[in-house]
C-alpha cells in the first residue's frame, strides 16, 4: 500500500515513520521549499510522548520533562504548587528536524502545494499540486494544519469558534533561570483580570515564555507572525 501524506509537520512525519516501520511505501508532500521549522514550543502529554518514543525507542526526543506546576501572584508570591503527570516541553523546530531524521531519505517532497485530487469514480487516486506534479497512491492523509486545504476541499470552509484569549509566545536564552526552574511550568496570574505570564524550560539554556490576555481587555485583530517579527 502506498500512502500519500499532505503536510510534513509533526503529524505528517510521525505518520510517515509509523507506516514505514510497518513496511508501507510513503510519500510526504510539503508546500514549503524546505523543512518547515517555523513555530514555537509546546507541551506533549504522556500519551503523545509514548507514541513518539515508539517511533525510535533508542533515541532521545528533543526537549525536557515538565512534571510540576507553580502558580504565582504578580508580586511573585507563590499561590500553589502541584505535581503534574509527566509532560514534555519540546521546541517545534527541534521536533520536526528529529522526526525528519527518522523517515527514509527522499520520503519528503518539498515545494508541493496541494491543489486537488484526481478521482476514479468516487475514489481519490492521486493528489495534484500547484506546480503540476502528481502523486498517485492508495491512501491519502491530510496533515496540513489547522487551515488544511485538504479538509476545506472535502468538507468546505471551517467555522472556528470565536477567540476568547490572545497569546504571544517567545523564546529566551537564560541558562541560570532554565536550571533553577527545570521541570517546572511557572505561571503568574493577575488577580483581578484575565492577564497572565508564564515560562517553561525547553532546553538546558532556553525557556519558552508566553503572555495570555482576555480579548475584552484589548480586542485587536491579530497582525500575524510576520507583522510582529515572529519566525
Amino acid at each position: 500500500m502506498k500512502t500519500v501524506i499532505i503536510g510534513s509537520g509533526i503529524a505528517g512525519l510521525a505518520m510517515a515513520r509509523l507506516l514505514q516501520q510497518q513496511g508501507h511505501e510513503v510519500v510526504v508532500n510539503e508546500r514549503q521549499g524546505g523543512v518547515p521549522v517555523k513555530g514555537n514550543a509546546f507541551l506533549i502529554n504522556e500519551e503523545g510522548l509514548e507514541i513518539l518514543n515508539s517511533l525510535a525507542p533508542d533515541t532521545k526526543i528533543p526537549g525536557l520533562l515538565t512534571n510540576a506546576f507553580h502558580r504565582f501572584k504578580p508580586s511573585g508570591r507563590m499561590v500553589s504548587a502541584q505535581q503534574m503527570d509527566n509532560w514534555y516541553c519540546s521546541r517545534r523546530s527541534d521536533l520536526v528536524l528529529y522526526l525528519s531524521s527518522l523517515v527514509k531519505p527522499g520520503t519528503v517532497k518539498y515545494g508541493r502545494k496541494f491543489s486537488h485530487f484526481i478521482y476514479k469514480g468516487i475514489k481519490a487516486v492521486a493528489a495534484v499540486f500547484e506546480n503540476g506534479q502528481v502523486e498517485y497512491g492508495d491512501l491519502f492523509v491530510g496533515a496540513d494544519g489547522c487551515h488544511s486545504q485538504v479538509r476545506q476541499l472535502l468538507f468546505g470552509a471551517t467555522s472556528f469558534t470565536e477567540v476568547q484569549v490572545r497569546e504571544v509566545l517567545g523564546m529566551v536564552v537564560h541558562p541560570e533561570l532554565a536550571a533553577s526552574r527545570k521541570g517546572i511550568f511557572s505561571k503568574f496570574q493577575c488577580e483581578d483580570k484575565g492577564l497572565s505570564f508564564g515560562f517553561i524550560p525547553v532546553t538546558d539554556n532556553e525557556l519558552i515564555w508566553f503572555s495570555q490576555m482576555d480579548v475584552k481587555l484589548a480586542n485587536t485583530p491579530p497582525a500575524g507572525a510576520d507583522a510582529v517579527g515572529c519566525h
